[in-house]
């Protein structure tokens, strides 16, 4: 980008999360478009950076076509600013802190290799809300129902209740009647729908396909795709963003 503004030329840029992640150049009917190698724009960490432009390709198709496998519009939910307050607020957050041993180092995390992608594979269904499916009250007496989603106030953290206010669906407490201790169950939503989804399918396919002749890179570029997608399941608002050179 510098070298471009030192010839005079001012290139289009796009601006995330601290650094330029794409420019456009244009010379008459031509466009050049020089992008980061980085699967997902939106975070901080920069974990990939390959030298092969075969590699590189192989690895950009491997991502959209998981993306397009896992992000159907079918599959997608409609959630008014209250319900995206709230998923924001009370989402579940990986466990991390103190670990009560001689240990010296001040914080621990403990952490299983794939154990996202190993959870989605698990998954073969999916639930879908639309606008009509609000949070409504839930009263002492009403059945605990396996679809629908409660927020959940814990009076006694645990590794599963880990936060003041949390989401859990109802298949979860009817499975274990010990997260039902020390709780209060205070709005539910039931969903309007549910679709069948092979996620393990989806994985399968992924790493079944070659991206790299050497092997711990091909290894590791398949569990950054996994990760990518799996962390996009998240994001719930999408901003477009103008950038300008200063």
């Amino acid at each position: 980008m510098f070298d471009l503004k030192n010839v005079g030329y001012e290139p289009q840029i796009q601006y995330e999360t601290g650094r330029v992640t794409k420019l456009i150049l244009k010379f008459g009917n031509t466009s050049y478009i020089i992008r980061t190698q980085q699967l997902t724009t939106q975070t901080i960490e920069r974990p990939i950076n390959v030298t092969s432009e075969t590699v590189y390709n192989n690895m950009s198709d491997a991502m959209t076509e998981l993306y397009k496998q896992m992000f159907k519009q079918t599959y997608k939910s409609y959630y008014t600013k209250q319900d995206i307050d709230i998923l924001d607020e009370y989402r579940t957050v990986v466990n991390c802190g103190i670990f009560p041993t001689s240990r010296t180092e001040a914080l621990v995390e403990i952490d299983i290799t794939k154990a996202f992608t190993s959870s989605l594979t698990d998954i073969s269904r999916i639930l879908i809300f639309n606008e009509f499916d609000t949070f409504q009250p839930f009263f002492a007496g009403e059945d605990i129902q396996n679809n629908n989603l409660y927020i959940i106030k814990t009076k006694t953290f645990t590794l599963f209740f880990n936060k003041t206010y949390n989401l859990c669906y109802g298949e979860f407490l009817l499975q274990d009647a010990n997260l039902c201790k020390d709780i209060e169950i205070l709005a539910y939503k039931r969903p309007s729908s549910t679709a069948t989804i092979n996620y393990k399918s989806m994985i399968n396919n992924l790493y079944n396909t070659k991206i790299s002749d050497d092997p711990d890179e091909d290894i590791y570029i398949k569990k950054l795709i996994a990760n990518s997608n799996i962390g996009l399941l998240e994001k719930s608002t999408n901003k477009r963003q103008a950038s300008y050179i200063f």
